[in-house]
């Protein structure tokens, strides 16, 4: 529940895998609404925008206007594509 296949962000990976962390902002909808780059390989650096075509399954209470921060790595390999995974919720201490 926590990983998503994401779309290839870069189609001339090298043979060695990349990996960027992020901070993503979503909406009651489960829809991501803002992304803000950490760390990582730099040609991931715009991964962010790829983001906002993934629905993620998130549960909120009706008509909230809630938005939840969550932290998240993005893994990309020749062999595997590239995958989003959400570190659980108590991992996002600060948003520094």
């Amino acid at each position: 529940m926590r990983t998503v296949k994401l779309k290839n962000l870069n189609p001339h990976l090298d043979a060695k895998p990349v990996s960027a962390e992020f901070f993503l902002l979503f909406n009651s909808t489960g829809k991501v609404e803002e992304t803000s780059f950490i760390s990582g390989a730099d040609q991931l650096r715009s991964a962010g925008e790829a983001f906002s075509e993934v629905k993620f399954n998130m549960t909120f209470p009706p008509g909230s206007s809630a938005r939840i921060v969550r932290r998240g790595i993005v893994l990309c390999s020749k062999v595997s594509g590239c995958n989003l995974v959400l570190y659980t919720p108590n991992s996002v201490t600060s948003v520094k």
